[in-house]
């Protein structure tokens, strides 16, 4: 199987169906683009230190004098919110970049959003946005819709050869216009009223440049034939921050963010258990998820089920202190989060295991999806090899061409298709201007590693729950450190240098021990048998009594200094 993975000759697969080489353009030598694709054109936006004049809408109808212009072209837009704390943003200012002119929304001034939903359902407007994934939930939550069309100009980047830009890099990369936000503002209180002239600028600032960015952007896109591959890129992008968002609602995907495989069957319960209980107070609070609970505080909590569970709210808050506070929630709050979490573990850790088994078979997520087979490792391994190259060949960001565990989820769908069990499903993030690029590429490859999957008696990793994990032995009385016998005088010191790296080293008094093995802090590895480098005596603790409970008195890894 190595074998066959390692004449994977990439380029005698490209040659029966290359991939296509893109030329760049200069953003600054780039065409307009064409008749049917122009959205409109706008002067060049003040630059650096330039002082933006804004209008404020203060009504529904002024909303809507505002939108009634536009029947098509490009709109900037973006807005502010408070997310700390929260678990759905509260909007707090709406700024639109409509035909060159600035305009700040104040929400609660707004008591219709009717014209915005017009015209986020109208076709013929190209809404432009930067790294629209919070946007569009805020849209979605508060609003209640998004933009049908609209362009994010950090995935256009993406596409034009540039790594991930922030807003002040992408102004200055493709405009040549000097950008200097006041990071201060990002954290500043919007829901004052009125806004600073600091404010005001810092909103203004984040629309003004956005629809000359948009139209060089599309200039240098139709050049290279991806516009269409930007505008499926932003409807895939804003479908997946909806889900990513609600990840924690579906059943089937609630354990997305946890190593589900390496846990029991009864600490699972538990978790799942404590993760609908959180995900019902956070919508009854508005409260963010890691406030009242985070993900590794659930799951450490749920592991505990295991080798013995807090039973008070002391040993709860003892096992795990960053519990308190929970910031803006009040006391009741707390006291409650504690007793609602103790009785989740007390019902679970009660239940008899034919009860658990039963419950593993009809409530948890199915199914538990395992790592890959440790034989299919070079598969992987070759399929990024040529990822790597396609993305060369591509100009983009290999990470941005096979973003997450798409090869994973690749190679395990061909495997399982391989084994009969199921048609070839390609993974959603697969795109459609995915699937024209890499899988010429990648199916020649996989076919060429069939008889690497039929060696394989499964493509995943089976379900196993591990054993529960038994308490540790605690330290009787009259047999802890502080109960030791004193260190005679005269006693041997340890070596301090010694072995073929050199390094700290304890000395172990038999000179038929082979040193080797590394103690944490006292280096990496010991001298020959007999200590017959343990280098010279030092200061330091003497041997160990034999009978003692010395935490560094094991085989191994020491070196005699008497040698």
């Amino acid at each position: 199987s190595k074998a066959t993975v390692s004449v994977l000759n990439w380029e005698r697969l490209w040659a029966a169906a290359p991939p296509r080489a893109i030329t760049f353009v200069a953003a600054g030598d780039s065409e307009p683009p064409p008749r049917e694709l122009e959205r409109g054109t706008m002067e060049m936006p003040p630059g650096r230190g330039a002082r933006v004049g804004v209008a404020y809408i203060l009504s529904t109808d002024e909303l809507h004098q505002a939108l009634a212009p536009c029947t098509g072209g490009y709109i900037g837009i973006d807005c502010e919110f408070l997310s700390a704390e929260r678990l759905l943003p509260k909007l707090a200012l709406v700024q639109l970049n409509i035909q060159g002119r600035i305009y700040l929304v104040l929400p609660e001034r707004i008591d219709d959003w009717s014209p915005l939903i017009d015209a986020f359902q109208n076709t013929d407007i190209c809404w432009v946005l930067h790294a629209c994934s919070v946007d569009v939930i805020v849209f979605r939550h508060i609003i209640g819709t998004a933009p049908l069309v609209f362009f994010d100009t950090q995935i256009a980047a993406q596409f034009l050869g540039h790594p991930v830009l922030s807003y002040e890099k992408m102004v200055c990369t493709i405009l040549g216009v000097p950008v200097q936000k006041d990071v201060k503002m990002t954290c500043s209180n919007w829901e004052r009223r009125p806004l600073s002239d600091r404010q005001e600028q810092y909103a203004a600032g984040d629309v003004v440049h956005l629809i000359a960015v948009a139209e060089r952007m599309v200039g240098a896109l139709c050049q290279m034939g991806r516009y269409e591959w930007v505008r499926e890129e932003c409807a895939h992008a804003a479908r997946l921050s909806l889900v990513r968002h609600s990840r924690y609602v579906d059943p089937d995907q609630m354990f997305e963010k946890f190593p589900a495989h390496t846990m029991t069957d009864r600490s699972l319960l538990v978790l799942r258990d404590l993760l609908q209980w959180r995900e019902a107070t956070c919508k009854r609070r508005n409260y963010a998820r890691p406030v009242l609970a985070a993900d590794k505080t659930l799951a450490k909590v749920a592991r505990s089920v295991d080798y013995g569970a807090p039973k008070t709210e002391a040993e709860l808050l003892a096992m795990c202190p960053d519990l308190t506070p929970v910031g803006r929630a009040t006391q009741d709050v707390e006291e409650s989060r504690a007793h609602e979490m103790l009785a989740i573990l007390r019902d679970v850790e009660g239940a008899a295991e034919e009860v658990v088994a039963s419950r593993v078979n009809y409530d948890l997520p199915c199914p538990i999806v395992t790592p890959l087979v440790p034989q299919l490792a070079p598969v992987l391994a070759a399929l990024q090899k040529g990822i790597a190259l396609l993305s060369k060949t591509l100009a983009l960001q290999e990470q941005f061409l096979a973003p997450g565990k798409l090869l994973e989820e690749l190679v395990a769908s061909y495997g399982e298709a391989v084994h009969g069990k199921r048609d070839w499903l390609l993974p959603d993030a697969l795109t459609a201007w995915r699937k024209e690029q890499m899988l010429p590429m990648l199916q020649p490859a996989l076919e060429g590693l069939r008889p690497v999957f039929l060696e394989c008696s499964s493509i995943r990793q089976p379900y196993a729950p591990r054993p529960a994990i038994r308490p540790k032995p605690q330290v009787q009385e009259g047999n802890g450190p502080q109960d030791r016998a004193p260190r005679p005088a005269g006693s041997p010191s340890h070596a301090r240098k010694g072995g073929p790296r050199g390094g700290k080293f304890f000395d172990h008094g038999d000179p038929n021990v082979h040193g080797g093995r590394s103690v944490k802090g006292h280096g990496k590895k010991g001298g020959k048998p007999g200590g017959k480098k343990g280098g010279k005596g030092g200061k330091g603790r003497p041997r160990p009594d034999p009978g003692s409970h010395h935490t560094h008195d094991r085989p191994g890894g020491y070196a005699s200094c008497e040698a």
